[in-house]
């Protein structure tokens, strides 16, 4: 039950990818279009608390630690709030950095891209070290 409450969590998500992509080439406009952006951002912050929720449910089942609401609810919501805490301080240093280049700068792309690089690799190591 356990593996297939994972699989279902992880079926949650779909790749709004083709439809985006769609919407951009014929340059749709109207209620759809703008329905349609912020719902796909919606999906998939739902299915990554589902799949906390079931991820932490699987590993108490696993681990034979029975089941508990208090494990259940407080793992991915520290999770989550420690995530949105790290992305927040990480982006806040990235937009200073963006913003203190010069836009007739000829490597600014490139500040762009390892600044995004390190940016993610930090964050995804403070991640691993607090939870891990």
């Amino acid at each position: 039950m356990h593996i297939a409450l994972i699989l279902g969590a992880i079926a949650i998500a779909t790749e709004p990818g083709p439809i985006l992509q769609l919407t951009k080439r014929y340059h749709t406009k109207g209620d759809l279009t703008d329905t349609l952006v912020p719902l796909h951002g919606v999906e998939d912050a739902f299915a990554i608390i589902v799949f906390g929720l079931a991820l932490t449910y699987a590993t108490g089942f696993q681990n034979a630690d029975g089941f508990s609401i208090y494990a259940i609810l407080t793992g991915p919501i520290a999770e989550l709030g420690f995530s949105i805490f790290i992305g927040i301080i990480i982006g806040v240093g990235f937009k200073t950095i963006i913003y203190k280049l010069d836009y007739e700068d000829t490597d600014k792309n490139l500040v762009v891209f390892v600044t995004a690089i390190v940016a993610i690799l930090l964050s995804v190591s403070i991640a691993n070290r607090v939870f891990l």
